[in-house]
């Protein structure tokens, strides 16, 4: 294909992708979908006269499959796994959650409407609507303070006592969220709770990995903390930004860790994710959603250790109840029924 004149490529592609946006044609670029000359380019190579343009035709992906785990009243509670995008990407045909609502709820007259969004990396819960009036009453409950949303996840080092962080964030920039030199209000705040200290042995199980120590040796203290990160309106990448600006990043971020590790040698950032080959690099897992309305909580499907297990899964099982989330949620009526999965 050879483009119109135009100084950029992700510009020239407009002509040739009439129906995709710039970002998403930026997002094809990035991935390699486009060819300039045969080589591939960044989104702001400037074009000059002759170059070709080739758009690579993309192998189907194998994403992880997801799942309804319960459905109350006009919501519903889906599981999707790490590795799937909860939205449809601009520019892209990666599989992701929205599209398979219509055959995960084949029984419904149209698809429900999803309420919440999960990274790509990131596996757990996602709360749907399936009436306008669900929607409003859910956006209300947040905007009250009364929806409660506890991740479970793995930070690195010992996270000594519970914290609270409270900065506000700034998520102009769509790849990278930053912290602002401003307290947030409550509501946008993110409470972390230590469950459990694991050492290098215990980490590298939990992460597949063969830990780059010698056997004989004493396996190193406080290499990460499984924590509770309790929230009641997120932002993009809140819990993995708010837990990095405590000092204890999400173990193997790539984005808001220190670098290509986070952790001693052998626990690389960029762990491919079986399914897709795509990296993995963190365990964040959206555990329970708990509003007046509804609650449900779905565990976390990591191999931990028995002892960090049975403290986890204390947490959850009273995480939902309104006696325990009283400081969060103050108004909320007794006797709503949770799902516990």
């Amino acid at each position: 294909m050879r483009p119109d004149a135009s100084p950029r490529l992700d510009h020239a592609l407009a002509d040739l992708l009439p129906g995709t946006g710039l970002r998403g044609r930026r997002r094809l670029v990035q991935e390699g979908a486009v060819l300039v000359n045969g080589r591939p380019r960044p989104p702001g190579y400037r074009m000059a006269p002759g170059d070709e343009i080739t758009i690579v035709p993309r192998a189907p992906v194998q994403a992880p499959a997801a799942s309804v785990v319960h459905r109350t009243g006009d919501y519903v509670f889906l599981a999707k796994p790490a590795g799937l995008h909860t939205v449809r990407l601009e520019g892209g045909g990666a599989p992701n959650l929205e599209e398979s609502l219509a055959a995960l709820c084949p029984e419904l007259p149209r698809p429900p409407r999803l309420l919440q969004r999960l990274d790509f990396e990131t596996s757990g819960l996602v709360c749907a609507a399936t009436s306008e009036a669900a929607v409003d009453v859910f956006k209300k409950e947040e905007r009250q303070g009364r929806c409660v949303k506890g991740y479970v996840a793995l930070l690195s080092g010992r996270l000594e006592a519970p914290a609270t962080a409270k900065a506000a964030l700034k998520t102009a920039n769509r790849r990278k969220t930053r912290i602002l030199d401003l307290e947030a209000p409550p509501l946008r705040w993110t409470k972390f709770t230590p469950l459990a200290v694991l050492g290098s042995r215990e980490t590298a199980s939990l992460l597949g990995e063969s830990a780059s120590q010698d056997p004989g040796a004493a396996p190193e203290d406080g290499v990460a903390t499984l924590a509770l990160c309790t929230l009641l309106c997120g932002a993009r990448h809140q819990v993995r930004i708010h837990a990095a600006s405590l000092g204890h990043p999400l173990l193997g971020d790539p984005l808001y860790g220190p670098g290509p590790t986070d952790g001693p040698a052998g626990y690389p950032a960029d762990r491919p994710d079986a399914a897709t080959g795509r990296p993995s690099a963190h365990l964040l897992h959206q555990a329970f959603v708990a509003f007046p309305q509804a609650a449900c909580v779905l565990s976390p499907p990591w191999p931990l250790p028995a002892s960090a297990m049975a403290r986890m899964e204390g947490f959850l099982d009273i995480a939902p109840s309104w006696d325990i989330l009283a400081a969060f949620a103050p108004a909320t009526p007794e006797g709503v029924k949770c799902s516990r999965r």
